[in-house]
C-alpha cells in the first residue's frame, strides 16, 4: 500500500475523511482558478529549479549577486509558468496579475532565504529530496523541499526546510497524536539518506523548519525607515519549527 505523510495525518485526524479522500478518491469539482495550493506548487517548483541552477553553475546562494539571482529567478519562473496549463493563465489580464504576484513574492523569498544562509554556516545539500521507505506492508514516500548541511569535522549536521504558503508551526501535541508528522519523518529520512552516503560521518539533527512563502505588508502607526522596514519584514518571515540547542 502506498502512503504519504499527508495521508497518515488525515487518517489520524479523521478516518472517515481519509476513506473519502484516499479510498473513494472523492474530490471537489475542479474549477479554473488560481488558489493557495496552486501558488504553493508553483513556488516550490520554481525554488527547486532556482536552487538547481545555482548548483549547476557552482554559485553560492549566500553570496550570489542580486543581478545574478534575479536573472536565474526570471529564467526558471518563465520555464515553470510555460508548463502550467490551467486556463486561468490563458486570460491575459489574469495572467499579468498572477505572474506579477508570483514574481514579487518569490523575489522576496529568494532574498530572505539568501539572508538566512549568509547569517549561518549551513549550505544547501539538495532540493525536492525524494524518499521511499517500506514499513511492513506500507510504502511511505514523500519529498523534502530543501535539505541543508553543515560539516564540522566528522559530524554532519542536518537542517530540513519545508515551504508553506500558509502559516504553520511545529506542534508537539500534533506530533504525539499523529496530526503533524511531516517534519519529524522528513528529518529521519534525510538523516538516513545522508548517513548512507557518508558512513564515516556522524549525522545529527540540527533543525526542522517551516518557511512561509510570502511578501508581508508591515502595518502600524510608527513611521519606519527603509532599514527598519526591511528588518521588520525579515522578522515576520523567520522560520517556524525546532532548532537543536546544545553546547559546543
Amino acid at each position: 500500500m502506498n502512503c504519504s505523510i499527508s495521508s497518515l495525518e488525515r487518517f489520524a485526524a479523521c478516518q472517515y475523511a481519509h476513506y473519502l479522500s484516499y479510498a473513494l478518491h472523492l474530490r471537489e469539482r475542479e474549477t479554473f482558478s488560481f488558489d493557495a495550493l496552486d501558488m504553493g506548487n508553483l513556488s516550490q517548483e520554481i525554488l527547486q529549479r532556482f536552487g538547481e541552477e545555482l548548483r549547476a553553475g557552482k554559485v553560492d546562494w549566500a553570496t550570489a549577486e542580486e543581478a545574478l539571482t534575479e536573472n536565474i529567478l526570471e529564467k526558471v519562473t518563465q520555464q515553470v509558468l510555460g508548463t502550467y496549463e490551467d486556463s486561468v493563465f490563458r486570460e491575459e489580464e489574469k495572467r499579468s496579475f498572477y505572474v506579477g504576484q508570483i514574481k514579487r513574492i518569490l523575489r522576496r523569498t529568494v532574498k530572505t532565504l539568501q539572508t538566512h544562509l549568509a547569517a549561518g554556516k549551513f549550505v544547501p545539500y539538495d532540493y525536492e529530496r525524494k524518499f521511499r521507505r517500506i514499513y511492513d506492508d506500507i510504502l511511505l514516500k514523500g519529498k523534502i523541499d530543501r535539505v541543508d548541511v553543515y560539516k564540522n569535522g566528522n559530524e554532519t549536521m542536518v537542517k530540513i526546510i519545508d515551504y508553506k504558503t500558509g502559516s504553520r508551526d511545529f506542534d508537539f501535541t500534533g506530533l504525539y497524536y499523529g496530526l503533524s508528522l511531516q517534519l519529524a519523518v522528513y528529518m529521519k529520512q534525510a538523516m538516513e539518506q545522508i548517513q548512507a552516503t557518508q558512513p564515516e560521518q556522524t549525522v545529527t539533527p540540527a533543525a526542522m523548519l517551516y518557511y512561509r512563502i510570502s511578501d508581508p505588508q508591515i502595518t502600524g502607526d510608527a513611521v519606519l525607515s527603509e532599514e527598519e522596514m526591511q528588518k521588520a519584514v525579515l522578522e515576520s518571515l523567520n522560520y517556524k519549527g525546532l532548532v537543536c540547542s546544545r553546547e559546543g
